[in-house]
């Protein structure tokens, strides 16, 4: 998917002022929501932590990273139909796991690939309440969810996979129940 003229203009000029000045704070904030997209709420720590990983970063290395990132080119990857067969070389044949977060900023680029696999081998899995960073957001659900792809993939076949309920606010009595209330295990 091709980006607008804003976003080129923006990542030009990104590019521009890292490889110039350095780490700005024009910089910082276009990162920020490379990484978290559009979500409302920002866990300050993350914020933080993710502030401090970037000044550390030598500008015109991630100038050059992020340069060779936006000017990338589309795989060519195709769905396997009557007039494509799966032996194609465009047709990707292995299994596949796409996983995104509900307010990533690529989330129409990872829906748009997923339409170009082939549902037999490609799982996909949408995380809610969650921007790019889904290991430090939900790492439970990240790895629940590679638990269960490896096992239907035909390994971990017999370990147990815990299925977790939502996200409940802590009780106000003395004493502390854990934030994530495990539900009853689950052997797929």
């Amino acid at each position: 998917m091709a980006a607008s003229w804003a976003e080129w203009g923006q990542q030009k000029l990104t590019g521009w002022y890292l490889s110039r000045n350095g780490v700005t704070n024009h910089t910082l904030n276009h990162l920020e929501w490379y990484y978290f997209g559009q979500t409302p709420e920002i866990n300050i720590d993350e914020l933080n932590h993710l502030r401090s990983c970037l000044m550390k970063l030598k500008p015109t290395n991630l100038a050059k990273f992020m340069n060779s990132y936006h000017n990338r080119t589309v795989i060519q990857i195709t769905k396997p139909s009557s007039t494509m067969p799966a032996s194609s070389p465009t047709v990707l044949s292995c299994p596949v796991l796409l996983m995104v977060g509900s307010e990533s900023p690529i989330i129409d680029q990872v829906v748009d690939l997923n339409s170009r696999l082939d549902p037999t081998q490609s799982t996909f899995m949408k995380l809610e309440e969650c921007g790019g960073l889904l290991l430090d957001e939900k790492a439970g659900a990240v790895s629940t969810g590679v638990q269960l792809f490896l096992q239907g993939q035909g390994y971990m076949v017999h370990k147990k996979v815990k299925a977790f309920s939502s996200m409940t606010p802590a009780p106000e009595t003395e004493k502390q129940k854990p934030a994530i209330q495990e539900s009853e295990e689950v052997l797929v």
